[in-house]
């Protein structure tokens, strides 16, 4: 008998494979984006998943849209972002049910030819790697900056790598519904929530 958690289990394997093939020729970092948890209490929206959900994706929507500014101006003429990426939203600590600031844990992929750019704009920060949040200047993030605490972004070396943070971040255990996907005018990523 197949349960939720074999349902989900399969159509997030589908979901990060297909994102993998789209990424084969490109360079893959773990992300993990986190607002202030601050801006959620003023928001009002500390205990709407929901809301929360929206928020915290709104913010990296944006992130992902200015981030592609940066890495390439002209990318809607080019045809192809120069990044995208695959994440999930987690709303509580790990092994408990106390909320935390809604973040994502996900993969972020970058077109070869902007992976300097992006490294460029990586601070060593406590043995990881941040990216300067003030880096996107002249974009639309700017506005909404002061929002988000840190994004943390670190190179998938290796197979081993990528499987360690995929188990991580989407961590089939904690998925309340079944994935889905998100797109909007800046995105098309897929999205799990955790928690």
């Amino acid at each position: 008998m197949q349960t939720n958690h074999d349902n989900n289990r399969r159509e997030v394997i589908a979901i990060t494979n297909e994102f993998l093939s789209k990424s084969a020729d490109r360079k893959l970092y773990s992300i993990t984006f986190t607002p202030h948890m601050g801006s959620v209490w003023s928001a009002g929206i500390w205990s709407n998943i929901n809301s929360r959900e929206d928020y915290v994706l709104d913010l990296f929507d944006l992130f992902e849209l200015s981030l592609n500014r940066k890495l390439f101006n002209n990318w809607k003429r080019r045809g192809s972002k120069p990044a995208f990426s695959l994440g999930a939203v987690e709303h509580y600590e790990k092994n408990s049910s106390n909320l935390v600031a809604p973040h994502i844990h996900g993969i972020l992929a970058i077109d070869l030819a902007f992976v300097t750019v992006l490294e460029d704009q990586l601070t060593p920060t406590g043995g990881r790697r941040r990216l300067d949040l003030d880096c996107l200047k002249g974009t639309p993030w700017v506005a909404k900056r002061h929002l988000v605490h840190s994004i943390v972004i670190e190179p998938l070396i290796t197979q081993e790598d990528l499987e360690r943070w995929s188990n991580y971040s989407f961590d089939i255990k904690k998925l309340t519904f079944n994935t889905t996907t998100r797109g909007t005018r800046n995105a098309d990523y897929k999205l799990c929530r955790i928690g």
